[in-house]
């Protein structure tokens, strides 16, 4: 492990737990989640750390993800984008998209939410816009139950890269 790394992992096993528990609740939106894994600290490694998070992700009772879901600025949403300089780096392509991307994705942002009672969350890091305009077009053909499940993995691969993101920045400093 590099010093950089253990130095991460002693941060992450050190942090005040109001301090670290607001770092994990802006990676993933549960409080259950960000509880559990405070509770399992310290950590020995930060595989054991990362792995342990992807699997109270994938236990977190349906309320939680749901939690996490609403948490997210829906796709294309341009105000939202500004706001936030996370949204800003994950959908930053999206403000390469054109008037029509962006009605479409706004339209159907809210036969998603309508449909199924929460807000569509993709991975949108590297992904141009039609890519996910066409994302949104075909899981709106899924059930409520199929988009639970997809919904909790496209949480799960953000919260991954957020987590990488903030222990890289606590080695950085």
């Amino acid at each position: 492990m590099s010093q950089a790394q253990l130095n991460s992992l002693a941060q992450l096993n050190s942090m005040a737990e109001p301090a670290l528990l607001a770092s994990l609740l802006e990676c993933c939106h549960s409080h259950a989640w960000a509880q559990q894994l405070l509770a399992q600290r310290p950590y020995p490694s930060l595989d054991a750390f990362y792995a342990a998070a992807a699997k109270v992700w994938q236990a977190v009772a349906e309320a939680e993800v749901l939690a996490a879901l609403n948490a997210h600025p829906k796709i294309g949403d341009l105000s939202a984008i500004k706001r936030k300089a996370r949204a800003k780096a994950e959908q930053g392509q999206v403000r390469q998209a054109g008037d029509a991307t962006l009605a479409s994705m706004k339209a159907l942002n809210a036969t998603y939410a309508d449909r199924f009672g929460f807000t569509f969350v993709i991975c949108a890091t590297g992904k141009h816009p039609d890519e996910l305009l066409e994302a949104l077009r075909t899981r709106l053909g899924n059930s409520r139950e199929a988009e639970l499940v997809n919904g909790r993995r496209e949480q799960g691969a953000i919260t991954a890269l957020r987590l990488h993101q903030l222990l890289e920045g606590m080695a950085n400093g």
